[in-house]
């Protein structure tokens, strides 16, 4: 009966609390003891191997009782990364739960993913910059860009930790090491330039993919002189500037356009609060194509004079992040009939011809079945178009407009031809299968302030 009845679950979702309520009476009367709760009971006496726990998990995500199906479920939640390969095996499952489930689970590990920093593990001690360089974008996928391209290097031997860490660690140790500091670029191709140049000493925060890092406080006095009274007006102002940088994996595709204020902290005690502006600061701003950066500055109440630092500066800033990117390929440019991938689909609605055949117009429209986010601009900067002639060549990608429209997105790409009398053949639309909202919290500490006193 209570195979039957989980059955039903997988088709008819609307029952689960009904089956919930079924499932515990059941269990509570055959007298069988949670199998989950036994298992974690048993694995601090045993020290049993997190893969034999994982792959007992996995099969009681198949159970007959929806309790230790659910229990089951949040215990590989909890797991996280390691669970995933076995996941990955419980997709051939022959049970149709287990199939299920392991695939719901592997989505909100994709969507975790998405937030966490790249880790580095750098092989030997003693190596170059560039030989480090070439290490870290192996690892992570992501890029730093060097050359004369972009300006000389000192190409330094470091001494550096192999232990565990993060990217942007890495990158900041190299740098204060080699004399050399990054900075972001304004072309097509993702990643950082390092060129050399002392580093800076700006207070800095890493939190996930993003690396943050002020670049400026300001501390202002003005005096207004009223004449009929003959008295002044003394205004003082305080202003944190913000970069921004991401890894390349982190398709950041919308953020606040201010941070919200979580805590400021004086090394005499004082909190101080943010200074809110017109709007609230609760706008939405979309990432274009190629942006590498963003900027931010907060308002806060001045702190005294007194003060020389502050001991911890917490911001939270929410974003709107695109991951598990996958392509569909379209190579009937001519036909108005829809191609589909995963939830999307996609219509060729014009291919033009425009000077004299050396630019090309497309123009598609996206329909996506995922829930639309808020706002709805960030659905003009997921996607990217692409277009090949029939020997395979890519045409250079000059600028894209988009729209919404009833049905999705209407999205319209001008290429320029890679050869005089090229011709479109196919076209390729990179999209996320996921899409996720979070606030990132920005964690700062020891943050010197500005002391100088204006002259009487």
């Amino acid at each position: 009966m209570r195979r039957c009845l989980r059955r039903l679950a997988t088709v008819w979702p609307i029952v689960p609390v009904v089956l919930l309520m079924i499932g515990s009476a059941a269990s509570a009367q055959d007298g069988s003891a949670p199998e989950v709760a036994k298992e974690t009971a048993q694995q601090s006496k045993t020290a049993r191997p997190p893969e034999a726990r994982v792959a007992r998990l996995v099969k009681l995500l198949g159970s007959d009782s929806y309790a230790q199906r659910e229990e089951a479920d949040d215990a590989l939640a909890k797991i996280g990364q390691p669970s995933r390969p076995q996941l990955e095996a419980a997709l051939d499952a022959e049970d149709a739960e287990i199939r299920l489930r392991a695939r719901r689970l592997i989505e909100r590990l994709k969507v975790s993913e998405l937030w966490l920093p790249a880790s580095v593990t750098l092989s030997v001690p003693n190596m170059k910059v560039s030989q480090a360089l070439d290490e870290i974008a192996q690892q992570t996928g992501n890029h730093v860009l060097v050359g004369e391209a972009f300006g000389s290097l000192h190409d330094r031997s470091l001494t550096l930790d192999t232990t565990p860490t993060t990217f942007w660690k890495a990158i900041d140790d190299i740098c204060r090491q080699s004399d050399n500091h990054i900075r972001p670029h304004y072309d097509p191709r993702p990643g950082v330039v390092m060129i050399s140049g002392a580093t800076g000493m700006h207070p800095v925060a890493y939190s996930g993919p993003v690396r943050a890092h002020i670049t400026k406080a300001r501390r202002v006095f003005s005096e207004q002189f009223d004449y009929a009274t003959r008295t002044s007006d003394i205004d003082h102002t305080f202003q944190i500037d913000l970069k921004l940088l991401w890894e390349d994996r982190f398709h950041l595709v919308a953020y606040r356009s201010q941070p919200i204020l979580v805590e400021a902290v004086t090394d005499t005690g004082v909190r101080l609060v943010s200074v809110k502006r017109s709007g609230g600061g609760r706008e939405w701003n979309e990432i274009r194509s190629g942006l590498p950066q963003l900027t931010a500055s907060m308002a806060l109440r001045p702190p005294a004079l007194s003060a020389k630092e502050l001991d911890r500066f917490v911001l939270k800033w929410e974003m709107i992040a695109v991951g598990d990117m996958t392509q569909l390929e379209v190579t009937n440019l001519e036909s108005k009939e829809p191609h589909h991938g995963d939830d999307l689909e996609l219509v060729v609605e014009e291919v033009r011809k425009e000077r004299r055949g050396s630019h090309y117009v497309v123009t598609v429209l996206v329909s996506r079945d995922l829930v639309l986010p808020e706002p709805r601009e960030v659905l003009l900067n997921e996607n990217r178009i692409e277009l090949f002639d029939n020997k395979g060549r890519e045409f250079h990608h000059q600028g894209t407009k988009s729209i919404l429209a009833d049905r999705g997105v209407k999205v319209m790409t001008s290429f320029r031809v890679p050869q005089l009398g090229a011709e479109p053949h196919r076209l390729r639309i990179t999209y996320p299968r996921i899409r996720d909202q979070r606030e990132l919290e920005i964690v700062f500490r020891h943050v010197p302030l500005p002391m100088a006193k204006p002259e009487p």
